[in-house]
This record gives C-alpha cells, structure tokens and sequence, in this order.
C-alpha cells in the first residue's frame, strides 16, 4: 500500500485569509503561491483526486461551500474564502467561478445573504441558520468591491 500524505484543508483555509490580510497591509509573504496551488489543485473545495466530492462533505453548515459565521480555527464560511481570493486579485480568474455561482445561489430576494451554520455559543451577536446575515452579507459584498477594484488596477 502506498502512504499518500493528506493535508489539513481547515488550517490552510486560515492560512489564505492570513495571507489575504497580509497582501491587504503590503506584507510579502513566501505561502502565498504554495497556498494558492493546493487550493486550485483541490479546485477550490474538492478532492484532489476526486473533483466531485467535497474536501468537507458533513451536514448543510459545515461543509467547504456553506457560509459560516463566525469563522474559527474549524470552520470557515465560503463569504471569507471568496474574500480571501479577491484580496489576493484573483476575484475574475475563471477557477473562483464555481465559488461565485455557489455564493451567489445563497442570496435572497434583497440582495442579503443567506447563513447556512454558526457557532452554537458565539461572542458576537448570533444570527439565525437559514435567515439573511448581515456578516455573510458584508465579507461577500467586501469580496465583489475587491474584485471590481482588482479588475480596474489591471
């Protein structure tokens, strides 16, 4: 049997919004590229050897392409993960398609974005699973102006 070493997607989830927060205050970083290719080799959410099942394939809430609020060391939403990409200017690459199309099933009729888990006790106020979020809301609007910005420095 061969040993294929498997990586932690939560930790490197919180490693892309470091580097996003890191690209935001002109902070060079040395992860960022090796970063980067892990997820477009998991395009995103996936198994890397199997494009279909989710890398986080649990109950609605706390898989990979669930908004979450607020975001901890075991789950973050997909708001923060879109956010992170378009920090990093890549808000238009055509591999972050799916995670739009994805986010933006999650919208209501107003524009406002749907909360698919939360944490059971949280130190912000809490929002109710399945009703709009002004936090998922604010982190996917943050992620379209980055992007837009992005695209007009091009």
């Amino acid at each position: 049997m061969k040993y294929v070493p498997k990586s932690c997607v939560k930790a490197n989830m919180l490693a892309l919004l470091f580097c996003a927060e890191c690209k935001k205050q002109g902070i060079k970083n040395d992860i960022e590229k090796p970063l980067l290719d892990y997820f477009w080799k998991h395009n995103l959410f996936y198994k890397s050897d199997d494009h279909k099942t989710l890398m986080l394939n649990a109950r609605e809430g706390w898989r990979t392409i669930d908004t979450f609020y607020p975001f901890e060391v075991m789950r973050v939403g997909l708001q923060n993960i879109v956010e992170s990409f378009c920090a990093l200017g890549y808000g238009n690459d055509p591999r972050l398609q799916e995670a739009w199309n994805i986010l933006n099933e999650k919208q209501d009729p107003d524009a406002k974005y749907i909360l698919n888990g939360a944490l059971t006790k949280s130190y912000l106020p809490k929002e109710r699973v399945g009703k709009p979020s002004k936090w998922v809301t604010f982190y996917a609007l943050l992620a379209q102006k980055e992007r837009d910005n992005h695209a007009k420095s091009r």
